[in-house]
């Protein structure tokens, strides 16, 4: 025996809202290469019928069985399969995508399920020959008749090659022209083994069937068989049930599939001044989260380095012999000063954000004179090594700061505080000049290399500008006071982005341990201040960005309500997805993609506008404030933090259309007005 291609079992159906049933109680049977043709009056359950049998929606009592398999226990993705490999759907109105041309149209089907799409067949150009459409290929729906679009829309049905072509009253918007051309045109599909169901309400139509099953009320009022055919397999079927069927898609959906991507441009394309200014939206958005990133980050490097130019990353460790220690204590190195050439290298080999070190050493109420004119017990000896200058704030007004070398060899050379010069030297020359330095015990001479530019000093009672840097080397040498000359004290630069209070700690507690109880150590520095400073700039640059958020975010609503437009308007659009195979899952990424696509080049253009803007502000700036140059910025991480924003923002948007477009009901969607 013979198995039907469709069997219907005690079908009844009654829509969510309704509880009025529209099918009752049906059962009927449909078999390989027959003409059904479901006649009977508007509101009758013939479409209903239809949409049941194409798997549109579920009946809410019995069975649809195709080719001995339940339809109800086919999932969304099945289910997708089954129409677009089985199945050819010709609509009373045509359905035709008004932006797509008449050859992208007819090739629709060959997109479905995204998950696992089909080539497309190669006989569509030769149905386009055989309808007379071949030359209207690249014309748009409303550039055709109505017989046109009609039979557009037939071929459509064709491309897939499908068993059945399902006909939801295929003539009831033509004219009899028209109507007669597309019955010769299912006539013919009928000898190409094709399965029809017709649906129609005109009796003389009708009798171009095999069987007219006429529906009343919701029942099969009546059957007539108008031909007896062959119920037998026929060449070239093939057998559902043997076919590769998978539960699940064979691959994952990918937002870069090229027909979402194509479909999204094209949808944008559609309302061209809304996407702009949906774009705009977030551009600026995207443009404000930049720009305030770089901003904020270029303001805070600056402020940092200038604290760092006042010596605010530097520490200044003190030590002292401990002369409370007692014997008991235990024997380590002994410690009566610090020692350069060891616990300097040691500092550096141990901590990584140590960048440079000083001894330093002063000697307090020296006498300076140069010919005639002296500065009597105000002038302070500064033993130190070159590296101090770039240590401490230090400028130069004249000559230069002396050198390693001079270290090195110990030679007798000084850079003077302004104060010195003027009393000193008044309206002379310094440079070159040997300068007298002497104290109760001690009297040398040195050569000026270099006047430093006057400075203010945070301690009081004391006086920077009277100052004289020597080479720590030479004075140690050179001087017999040992107590003065005893180098109690080293001064550190560390690295801007170490933690400067905590490397602090971390150097004192390893000097107590290397030198135990035979010394006391101290640590000074400004990183409480500087901490504070960083701290606040991270507030402020938190704030900038939060700021910049909240327009992204004002952005971001602009998108999601685009998309909903979107949606509402094109609901009859997805409804045809749907039914040419369409998953619900892949209408949800075609909704995120194109929230993406339209979040991405807005974001992209906001990132340029960003860039422009952050320069022309820094331009700006170097000609209103002193001393402030022009700089290119390239900031990595706010170019990451707004291209992540954007992907965000892109997705977050697309989500609730996304989401109602997948929750939309085939049947609904495509009968939406």
């Amino acid at each position: 025996m013979v198995e039907p291609i469709f069997e219907i079992k005690n079908l009844s159906f009654s829509y969510p809202k309704s509880s009025e049933l529209v099918l009752k109680n049906m059962n009927f049977q449909i078999f390989q290469n027959e003409f059904v043709a479901l006649l009977g009056p508007s509101g009758s359950g013939k479409s209903t019928l239809l949409f049941l049998l194409g798997g549109l929606i579920q009946p809410a009592q019995g069975q649809i069985f195709f080719q001995g398999m339940c339809l109800q226990k086919l999932n969304d993705f099945q289910l997708s399969l089954f129409r677009n490999h089985y199945i050819g759907f010709v609509f009373q109105q045509f359905h035709l995508l008004s932006q797509l041309t008449v050859a992208e149209n007819i090739q629709l089907p060959s997109a479905f399920p995204l998950e696992m799409p089909q080539s497309m067949n190669e006989n569509s150009t030769q149905d386009l020959k055989t309808f007379g459409l071949f030359e209207k290929s690249g014309a748009l729906p409303h550039e055709l008749s109505g017989g046109q679009r009609q039979r557009v829309a037939i071929i459509r049905a064709l491309s897939q090659q499908p068993q059945i072509i399902l006909a939801d009253e295929p003539t009831g918007n033509l004219d009899s022209a028209n109507s007669q051309k597309v019955m010769q045109e299912l006539l013919r599909l009928k000898t190409l083994k094709k399965t029809i169901v017709l649906i129609t309400h005109d009796e003389k139509l009708a009798q171009n069937a095999d069987r007219i099953l006429t529906v009343r009320d919701g029942e099969i009022f009546e059957e007539k068989i108008l031909k007896e055919i062959p119920r037998k397999i026929g060449q070239g079927w093939v057998d559902f049930k043997s076919m590769e069927f998978p539960d699940a898609p064979q691959k994952a959906l990918s937002f870069i599939d090229p027909f979402i991507f194509r479909q999204s441009m094209t949808n944008l394309k559609k309302s061209k001044l809304r996407s702009l200014l949906t774009l705009f939206g977030i551009s600026v958005g995207i443009a404000a989260v930049f720009s305030m990133l770089c901003l904020g980050g270029f303001v805070k490097k600056q402020v940092l380095q200038g604290y760092n130019s006042m010596g605010v990353n530097t520490l200044m460790i003190r030590g002292y012999k401990d002369w409370n220690q007692k014997f008991i204590d235990p024997k380590v190195l002994p410690f009566d000063e610090f020692v350069p050439d060891r616990d300097f290298k040691d500092l550096k080999e141990i901590f990584p954000a140590v960048q440079k070190i000083s001894p330093t050493f002063h000697m307090w109420g020296l006498t300076a004179t140069f010919g005639g004119r002296k500065v009597d017990k105000e002038a302070t000896g500064v033993g130190v090594s070159d590296q101090i200058f770039s240590i401490l704030p230090l400028q130069i007004e004249q000559g230069d700061f002396f050198s390693e070398i001079n270290v090195a060899n110990k030679d007798p050379v000084c850079v003077i505080g302004s104060d010195l010069q003027k009393n000193l030297f008044e309206n002379q020359i310094a440079i070159g000049q040997v300068v007298t330095i002497s104290s109760q015990q001690t009297q040398f001479y040195c050569v000026v290399k270099g006047v430093l530019k006057a400075r203010s000093s945070k301690a009081s009672g004391r006086s920077p500008n009277s100052e004289i840097y020597i080479p720590y080397t030479f004075l140690k040498q050179t001087s017999k006071e040992w107590w003065s000359t005893r180098i109690d004290t080293m001064v550190i630069q560390l690295s801007m982005d170490s933690e400067i209070e905590k490397t602090g700690i971390a150097i004192k507690n390893f000097l107590q341990m290397k030198y135990g109880s035979n010394g006391s150590f101290w640590v000074d520095s400004d990183a409480i201040l500087l901490e504070q400073m960083a701290k606040f700039l991270n507030i402020f640059q938190i704030f900038l960005v939060a700021l910049a958020l909240i327009c992204l975010s004002v952005g971001s609503i602009g998108v999601t309500n685009m998309m909903l437009v979107s949606l509402s308007e094109r609901t009859q659009e997805i409804g045809l997805y749907r039914a040419l195979g369409c998953t619900s899952k892949s209408l949800k990424i075609l909704f995120l993609q194109e929230s993406l696509i339209t979040c991405s080049v807005a974001g992209l253009v906001g990132i340029v506008f960003g860039f422009i803007v952050v320069h022309l502000i820094i331009w700006g700036a170097s000609f209103i404030l002193p001393n402030f140059l022009f700089v290119w910025i390239w900031d990595i991480p706010a170019l990451i933090f707004s291209l992540l924003s954007m992907f965000l923002v892109g997705y977050l948007s697309g989500l609730i259309p996304a989401g109602r477009a997948e929750k939309l009901s085939p049947l609904e969607a495509l009968e939406h007005s």
